[in-house]
């Protein structure tokens, strides 16, 4: 198993870890489950630059964008039950993310092609593991009370990235669609 493909196994076992600390309600867990999200998301970039210098592989297309998925809805379904990010939030995106993945594991069933994600999902990505990682510290830095600054401030985020996640959705479901008419006509 390559370095990068070893990172993106880490990030995938690493994640039920984070919402298991989360849900504890100790502090000094929350810490640890706030560290171990954060070098989950810093693995991300870690894997993916790796990968670009030595080879992306088959393994790697497929999984780090589940990994990412994975480390990402725990620490979502973490915040929701800790009273920190509404559910409907949660639901809106692990939705988006578990349709995405389904539709990318059945094109590689039926086609073997693997899609890859575009610039605005990888962007995506990023603005909501930054909303996550911010939110996750501050329930584990300041405990779980929201001023209401903060509850505008996390409705605003999330909403761009509702709009990013559901967006570039849309996009690779029509892409697939495309694909598949393609296949087709030939």
């Amino acid at each position: 198993m390559s370095t990068a493909n070893f990172i993106t196994t880490g990030r995938i076992v690493i994640a039920p870890i984070v919402l298991i600390l989360f849900l504890v309600g100790d502090n000094k867990l929350r810490m640890l489950g706030f560290i171990l999200f954060s070098f989950g998301a810093i693995s991300d970039f870690i894997d993916g630059y790796i990968a670009r210098r030595t080879r992306i592989s088959s393994f790697g297309k497929l999984w780090d964008p589940i990994a990412d998925k994975f480390l990402v809805g725990m620490g979502l379904i973490a915040l929701s039950c800790i009273s920190i990010l509404p559910w409907w939030i949660t639901i809106l995106l692990i939705l988006r993310d578990f349709t995405i993945t389904i539709a990318r594991l059945v094109i590689i069933q039926k086609r073997g092609i693997i899609i890859t994600p575009i610039l605005l999902a990888k962007l995506k990505t990023m603005l909501e593991l930054i909303m996550l990682w911010s939110l996750l510290g501050w329930a584990a830095i300041l405990g779980l009370s929201k001023p209401p600054w903060l509850e505008i401030a996390i409705l605003t985020v999330s909403s761009v990235v509702i709009m990013l996640s559901w967006g570039t959705g849309i996009y690779y479901l029509i892409s697939i669609i495309r694909k598949k008419q393609a296949n087709y006509n030939q």
